[in-house]
């Protein structure tokens, strides 16, 4: 796990985690065009379980148990 992210990845990431609470999964396709690939690098550094669809739409249904943690350790979220 990469743990240096940017404040655009962790802006991305706080996105994700709060619609993953809301709902089951959150695909790509969802995320604002200009954040996908910073959801993208956040699947590569470890922060979230990336997923391919039979289609090939990339998704996500959960972070990572280390992004939940640190997420969890957080005083700002």
């Amino acid at each position: 796990m990469d743990f240096n992210i940017s404040a655009d990845e962790d802006r991305v990431l706080l996105d994700v985690a709060s619609r993953l609470e809301a709902g089951p999964q959150v695909v790509e396709s969802e995320i604002e065009e200009a954040d996908r690939p910073l959801f993208r690098s956040l699947i590569t550094k470890g922060w979230i379980v990336g997923l391919t669809a039979e289609d090939g739409s990339l998704y996500t249904e959960a972070l990572t148990p280390l992004a939940q943690a640190a997420l969890s350790n957080r005083r700002d979220v």
